[in-house]
């Protein structure tokens, strides 16, 4: 898959994410074994905010003129990503998602590779 649709693919996964928080948020997450109170169900509302701000910086990037897409886009998904898939693992590990957030972790964790990969092969300029 070109890197232009990844990234494509991963603003649709958090609009996708986004959406259901916003709009179904006691379900999304009690599909992976969470059971929000109302701080946290503000929590999950300002995440999904967070969520959508991801998908249209990275939808923007696919728009760009793919050699001078800066280094720092690339290091902000590499970060984003990896501490996601850090922090889905220790959620699954301790039992605060049930066996369906592995597909958290999964989602969290091909970004993850695939960014910092990009990342150490260098493409972009300087920012």
């Amino acid at each position: 898959m070109a890197l232009r649709k990844f990234v494509a693919s991963q603003a649709l996964f958090w609009i996708s994410m986004a959406v259901l928080l916003l709009l179904i948020p006691r379900q999304f997450v009690g599909f992976f074994g969470v059971t929000l109170d109302a701080g946290s169900l503000v929590l999950a509302r300002l995440f999904a905010a967070e969520l959508v701000a991801l998908a249209i910086v990275s939808y923007y990037e696919t728009s760009r003129n793919w050699p001078s897409v800066p280094r720092m886009a690339w290091l902000a998904y590499s970060l984003s990503n990896t501490i996601g898939f850090l922090s889905s693992l220790a959620a699954v590990m301790s039992g605060a998602f049930n066996e369906r957030g592995w597909l958290i972790v999964a989602a969290y964790f091909l970004y993850a590779a695939v960014f910092v990969a990009v990342l150490i092969r260098n493409p972009g300029e300087k920012s």
